[in-house]
């Protein structure tokens, strides 16, 4: 099973850095420090099985894994051929704790035993030669509680696919969780949920022996986390169940005893699977009481939960808003609208439909209202210019034949146009304002800067066209004289 929340793409103000320094972190522990362990680590156990070393432990081993029913392995290694046996055992016998202590006190090879004096040398210079690798000194030992190993081994992965599949969940998980608990919260949250998870595959399974290592419990925690972070609200999230796929939405809190539950069934019907499951339901369960407290506390931020439900909410209401307007519903429609814009009042989607709703009651101070916002919205490209342009036509038909702003929010808005390039659009709006008002002061100085614009694009034709209108319609003018010069 398979379920991944959708993110949204981040911006500079939410881009989780964080989750990238841990996943640096990893993949360097990983390619920089662990990778050496391998060559180490196949060197050894060669030179194990082809020692004296070998020759005198591995009878006495073979015996011991014989008589001890609780070694989960066992019944697979006796149904393997004879070769292969010591083999198995000779990989084994390092990972076996229980073993190696019974051996380390004297338990198993005494110092009455024939072999003992060829065998205790040896032995201390295999351990030696053991405890170099990076892995081994920095994995948690199951059934000891090591608060270093704790931390170490929320670093160390077994090989590379395990750190593939761990960094992919991290960004993903990263991706949606850090911005809404901030880098330092985000911070500790992974750390103490990698520690719950640890604990948690500690008491699963005390009284065994090996190690235990990755990035999976920490991860977990981030699952369970985003589960509680989000709660009743209602997230998109991809999920695959054998061969059923597909996106969905559903309220965030449901994914939490899915998650624990899918990880917990799988701990009791896989237990020798050589998956954590056990460090993937206890960081669940970490992540999500640590979530629990952030929130009570109000060391969320809501703004970044809350912005899937607004834009939701903003979808809804805009349609049944246009299907309103379609229809003529007017008054609903305005209310509606209203509503929006008051909520999202640089949204052009919502701006739009909201001008054309009070434009059928032009002479309603609302409708005024309106084309004063349209209008004074300040556009970010030349396609939302365009779009102002279309609206400033609307209210100009509307309010015809005066102009639908007073003259000088007209010239500012010419002058903004220019700066996108739309240089006709801007000579429509200056020749609506002399047509209402053809010898406002501000109008000739308008006429010149529409024609320097002309000129900073190489449109001579244009450019003589304005400065000669500048000259006939306001002669007495400081432009008018600079127009001269310029045409002279």
């Amino acid at each position: 099973m398979l379920i991944l929340p959708l993110h949204k793409k981040p911006t500079l103000a939410t881009f989780p850095w964080v989750t990238l320094l841990l996943l640096l972190c990893n993949v360097f522990v990983y390619f920089g420090l662990q990778r050496p362990d391998e060559v180490r680590q196949e060197r050894a156990v060669e030179a194990y099985a082809n020692s004296r070393l070998a020759a005198i432990e591995l009878p006495r081993y073979r015996d011991y894994v014989e008589r001890t029913p609780s070694i989960a392995w066992r019944e697979r290694w006796r149904q393997l051929p004879v070769e292969l046996q010591a083999q198995v055992l000779a990989l084994q016998i390092q990972q076996d704790e229980d073993f190696l202590a019974e051996l380390r006190a004297g338990r198993v090879i005494g110092t009455d035993d024939r072999d003992y004096a060829e065998w205790k040398p040896l032995r201390q210079r295999l351990d030696a030669q053991w405890r170099a690798s990076f892995t081994e000194r920095h994995l948690l030992r199951q059934s000891e509680v090591d608060p270093g190993r704790l931390f170490s081994s929320m670093f160390l992965h077994g090989d590379g696919g395990h750190l593939l599949g761990n960094m992919v969940f991290l960004a993903i998980l990263g991706l949606v969780v850090e911005p809404v608990l901030g880098a330092g919260g985000f911070l500790l949250l992974y750390l103490l949920a990698g520690f719950g998870g640890g604990l948690f595959s500690l008491g699963w399974r005390w009284g065994e022996s090996g190690g235990m290592l990755g990035a999976s419990g920490a991860i977990a925690g981030l699952m369970g986390a985003y589960a509680v972070l989000w709660g009743q609200r209602r997230v998109r999230l991809f999920y695959w169940f054998f061969v059923v796929f597909d996106y969905t939405r559903v309220r965030a809190l449901w994914l939490l005893p899915v998650w624990f539950g899918w990880e917990f069934l799988q701990l009791l019907l896989t237990p020798d699977a050589g998956i954590g499951f056990d460090a993937h339901a206890g960081g669940i369960l970490s992540g999500a009481a640590l979530a629990f407290v952030a929130t009570r506390l109000g060391r969320v931020n809501r703004g970044y939960l809350d912005e899937d439900e607004t834009r939701d909410r903003r979808a809804e209401e805009l349609a049944a808003g246009l299907v309103e307007l379609g229809r003529l519903q007017l008054p609903s429609a305005r209310t509606r609208f209203d509503a929006l814009v008051q909520a999202h009042p640089r949204d052009p989607e919502v701006i739009e439909p909201w001008l054309r709703s009070w434009l059928f009651a032009k002479d309603r101070p609302e409708a005024a209202a309106a084309v004063a916002h349209a209008l004074g919205w300040h556009a970010r490209s030349r396609a939302e210019a365009e779009r102002q342009h279309r609206w400033f036509g609307e209210a100009a038909r509307s309010y015809a034949p005066q102009p639908p702003l007073p003259a000088e929010t007209l010239i500012a808005l010419a002058a903004r146009w220019q700066g996108p390039g739309l240089l006709a659009e801007a000579q429509q709006v200056l020749a609506v304002v002399e047509a209402a008002v053809p010898q406002h002061p501000l109008l000739a100085g308008a006429w010149f800067r529409l024609a320097l614009a002309h000129q900073e694009r190489r449109d001579e034709a244009a450019t003589q066209r304005l400065l000669a209108h500048l000259r006939a319609r306001h002669p007495n003018s400081p432009e008018a004289g600079k127009a001269r010069l310029l045409l002279g």
